[in-house]
């Protein structure tokens, strides 16, 4: 269920960008090492998955995200964020559910950036993992403040 759900995701998206393209803490937070497809919750409040600071064009963007949590991963508050620079769209994910969890965010960039995509677990973990095969990136429309990018134009 999961690689199918992830796998339609793929398919619909404008961009997307796979697990190995994003970097991961280590679990005392000395180390950065490049993502797998499973990553093990375990260790200290902190940014399990970040990346990958691709550049993406002004206007709104949706990014959508599929992740198979552990139980003992989901005993713990977990969150994902998307942006660049100091402009993210942070999501809780639902406390103590553990399965699959698809989660859209959409930000607006109002110039050409580095964007990420964030999952942070934010208390320490003792146990757990997260399953993650990538982000799926979608444009959903002109920044509101360049009439001359507007798709309402003639």
């Amino acid at each position: 269920m999961f690689d199918i759900a992830n796998e339609r995701l793929r398919r619909e998206a404008e961009i997307w960008w796979p697990y190995n393209l994003f970097l991961t803490s280590s679990q005392d937070q000395t180390s950065h090492t490049p993502c797998s497809s499973v990553i093990d919750a375990t260790g200290r409040a902190r940014h399990l998955i970040f990346g990958p600071f691709q550049t993406l064009a002004p206007g709104q963007w949706r990014a959508s995200v599929v992740l198979r949590i552990s139980a003992p991963a989901a005993r713990r508050p977990l969150a994902v964020d998307f942006g660049a620079g100091q402009d993210f769209i942070l999501q809780n994910l639902p406390y103590g559910v553990p399965g699959l969890h698809t989660i859209n965010l959409e930000n607006t960039f109002g110039e050409t950036d580095h964007a990420q995509f964030r999952l942070w677990v934010k208390r320490a973990a003792f146990e757990g993992e997260i399953g993650f095969l990538g982000v799926a990136l979608k444009f959903v429309g002109a920044p509101s403040s360049d009439p001359a990018l507007s798709e309402d134009r003639i």
